[in-house]
């Protein structure tokens, strides 16, 4: 088996994730995106110049044997372990996503290399298969150094990659889905209650709706404002809606009216969101601003809002949010303006694309 093989499997490796995938998640959108991978993989493997093709028919190198790693185990375990991943069977489906796919990989190359029974492979044929197996599961640096041990290191570390991409976008397919069935939950519900509350009872995340709360809500309604105020204080909140909530806040004036009107609490929980923003909690940043820049140039008024609260009330000034007045590129926010947020509820029924979409972009 030359190295040809392997291209051939990177190729259809989409294909191969596609098939471990539920019903439910095989839409237009991923199955669009995971194919397209495989043939750019497979074009650009296209445009590589012809190697030298080896005499040998092993994967591995001719020295590799001499270069094994010494936590190896012996051979009738490596048989043992590569058992269930060769066998389609009932232990197929109680799998993870990321055992299905490297599965199905190396079923194809074992199908490839022989289509003797996985009992009765060769011993170098169980050391490639296991090999292969290891090095699509361990850490980036490790999968380096096992990849010299074969004939192409940059074909096996472009399988190993793309089972990764695929996973993560599949992931975001879930997680996508997950947060769309919620709003259609939302929908058919008679539930009422306000915006906050709303937010509060979804299940999932979602990301693009934090970031219309506070870059639409309404700041002198009391309960739309505790809504904005929910949404930054939940720690997978992007990086560019917490920026962006704390200059309003800041240039508007909010901050000030907090302070002559003596609402401590509401100013305690603006330092605490400063402080979190400081200690790193806030580690999402996906979510494009329009423009992009449209918060350069803010530290400068954030900053004397602080000294003017500082001088207020008679306290020490509050340290700046270190790094947030930057500019922030990503994904466009996906549509939620179907949320009334006076209400708290859907004005009409989601619509999948306005959830399903740009899947490439793991969020």
């Amino acid at each position: 088996m030359d190295y040809r093989l392997l291209l051939t499997i990177v190729a259809l490796l989409p294909a191969l994730v596609v098939s471990v995938l539920p019903v439910a998640a095989l839409s237009g959108p991923v199955t669009m995106v995971v194919g397209s991978v495989g043939s750019l993989v497979a074009f650009a493997a296209s445009l590589r110049p012809a190697p030298q093709m080896p005499e040998s028919p092993s994967l591995l190198r001719r020295d590799a044997l001499r270069q094994l790693p010494e936590n190896l185990p012996e051979l009738p375990e490596m048989r043992r372990a590569l058992v269930p991943l060769l066998k389609y069977g009932a232990g197929f489906d109680a799998m993870t996503m990321r055992d299905q796919a490297i599965s199905r990989a190396l079923q194809l190359v074992r199908d490839r290399m022989t289509k003797t029974r996985t009992d009765a492979l060769s011993d170098q044929s169980v050391r490639e298969l296991f090999l292969l197996n290891q090095l699509l599961r361990v850490t980036p640096g490790e999968a380096g150094q096992l990849a010299q041990l074969f004939q192409r290191p940059d074909v096996v570390l472009d399988l190993r990659d793309q089972i990764t991409q695929d996973l993560i976008r599949q992931a975001e397919f879930d997680r996508q889905h997950a947060i769309f069935n919620a709003a259609l939950e939302v929908w058919r519900s008679d539930k009422d209650g306000s915006m906050r509350e709303m937010l509060a009872a979804l299940p999932c995340d979602d990301i693009d709706l934090w970031h219309h709360v506070v870059l639409n809500h309404d700041p002198h309604d009391a309960e739309q404002r505790q809504a904005a105020l929910w949404c930054v204080q939940q720690a997978g909140c992007d990086r560019a809606t917490v920026a962006s909530w704390l200059t309003y806040l800041a240039t508007d004036g909010h901050l000030m009216t907090a302070a002559v009107t003596g609402d401590t609490a509401y100013l305690q929980a603006v330092r605490d969101v400063i402080d979190a923003w400081n200690a790193g909690t806030y580690k999402r940043q996906s979510l494009a601003l329009a423009p992009t820049d449209s918060l350069v140039g803010a530290a400068q008024p954030f900053q004397a809002a602080l000294e003017e609260l500082a001088q207020v009330t008679d306290s020490d000034r509050w340290p700046l949010p270190f790094g947030a007045f930057v500019e922030y590129t990503g994904r466009t926010p996906r549509p939620r303006d179907a949320w009334c947020l006076e209400s708290g509820r859907l004005r009409t029924a989601p619509r999948a694309e306005d959830y399903l979409t740009d899947i490439s972009d793991a969020a």
